[in-house]
């Protein structure tokens, strides 16, 4: 007996079978403390502890299944020394984003070498018509999520940072099914940036599920496929993705969401920026002004300030975002300089952007080109009396600069006026 069990390699487990077969211990029994797990409408993602107990020492070996897509078993494997006074605490994580309407039914099967358990769960989620105070809450996560991803698009805060704060908003949705799953994609998102693919895969699996039998919005269902695509990375999953979304696409033409999702998935805008810029300036004559989309414009002017040849309806929309988030560089800032000198009509937003670059950077030719944009705009009033003071002072050579400075200035003035002027 011995001899026979000590040839297979399980040899603490043999040894324990030996020494039971010649009466030096007793057989492990195990027990499990429950045998059905009912939660009623969850809010938020819940644990519940299933207690496994056995009866003496010895070799100890239970393994851990789960079948439902709602239900997650954080560990699957556990050993002798996982007991604690003969007691084994199996932790169960029940994730609502992946919950239907209705019942939900789901099973805990715990493995143990002479016997197998199943542990029944049952979730009723039995959801009425959304809220206004839900769908205001859903709104404003999005929009949390929204100033998140912009900060992080401007290199503001690190990726661990955007990752760990999105993750905390993205916890706090709970609405519809879809919005639920879309709570669940951008978790799995987070996931597969922070190379944690063995988790969005375990979400992706819960959507899946979900799915099947769910009505979702062409945006939600397109980055349902973005997000798969992101997690195979082989080429045929994500030309079908794309082609997919193209379609969608096709019948709302200008749709932020699916637009996003396209330039992301299309190999060719990551290798040249001029094609991703054409693209982003036909989506905004399409009429779409999404801040997603800007923030890819902004981005690309900001590493190529050469791409940037006039200054039009899109070149204004874009840097007037990217003025409201003081996100325009210097270079960008120079390039803007150079056709801002060569506009014949005044618009403010212009004067704001060289005003904004020369609190940065002052430089007298920076300076020459604000002082004659405000003259070309006939700009008269208290608050430009001090840009043609700076160009009387500095000696700047513009025509009417002297008019101008003598126009604007203010009747409580007490210091003695520049004797050019004079």
């Amino acid at each position: 007996l011995y001899r026979g069990l000590s040839e297979n390699v399980l040899n603490e487990a043999n040894i324990d079978e030996f020494l039971v077969e010649i009466k030096k211990k007793d057989r492990i029994k195990y027990t499990v403390d429950e045998k059905d797990i009912v939660i009623v409408n969850p809010k938020s993602e819940i644990t519940k502890k299933i207690v496994v107990e056995k009866n003496t020492w010895g070799y100890a070996n239970v393994d851990v299944r789960s079948d439902g897509g709602f239900v997650f078993v954080p560990l699957t494997h556990f050993g002798g020394d996982d007991f604690e006074d003969d007691k084994l605490e199996i932790e169960v994580k029940i994730i609502p984003e992946f919950l239907k309407a209705g019942r939900n039914f789901g099973k805990i099967f715990i493995d143990t070498p002479k016997e197998t358990f199943c542990v029944n769960i049952l979730v009723d989620n039995e959801r009425k018509d959304i809220t206004k105070h839900e769908n205001y809450m859903f709104k404003k996560a999005l929009d949390k999520l929204f100033r998140l991803y912009i900060e992080f698009s401007l290199d503001r805060i690190s990726q661990d940072e955007w990752c760990r704060e999105s993750l905390k908003i993205a916890e706090t949705i709970n609405g519809t099914n879809e919005h639920n799953i879309l709570s669940a994609l951008f978790k799995a998102q987070i996931f597969i940036i922070n190379k944690k693919e063995k988790d969005a895969a375990r979400i992706l699996e819960g959507v899946d599920e979900l799915i099947v039998n769910e009505k979702l919005s062409d945006e939600t269902y397109g980055y349902y496929l973005y997000i798969t695509s992101l997690l195979s990375k082989e080429s045929d999953i994500v030309n079908r993705s794309l082609k997919k979304i193209r379609k969608f696409y096709s019948k709302d033409m200008g749709n932020s969401v699916l637009s996003w999702l396209i330039i992301y998935l299309t190999e060719e805008f990551y290798a040249k920026n001029e094609k991703k810029l054409e693209f982003l300036i036909e989506q905004f004559r399409l009429g779409n002004n999404s801040p997603f989309l800007y923030i890819e414009g902004l981005n690309i002017l900001n590493e190529n300030p050469s791409l940037l040849m006039k200054l039009e309806d899109y070149e204004e929309a874009v840097l007037r975002f990217g003025l409201k988030y003081k996100a325009i560089s210097a270079n960008l800032g120079e390039r803007i300089q150079f056709f801002v000198s060569r506009l014949k009509e005044y618009k403010p937003i212009w004067f704001e952007i060289l005003k904004y670059q020369y609190a940065y950077m002052p430089s007298k030719e920076l300076l020459n080109t604000i002082v004659s944009y405000l003259c070309k705009g006939n700009k008269i009033g208290r608050e430009y009396f001090e840009w043609y003071s700076l160009g009387v002072e500095s000696e700047l050579r513009i025509t009417r600069l002297y008019e101008f400075y003598m126009d604007c200035l203010p009747l409580d003035y007490d210091k003695d006026l520049p004797q050019m002027v004079m």
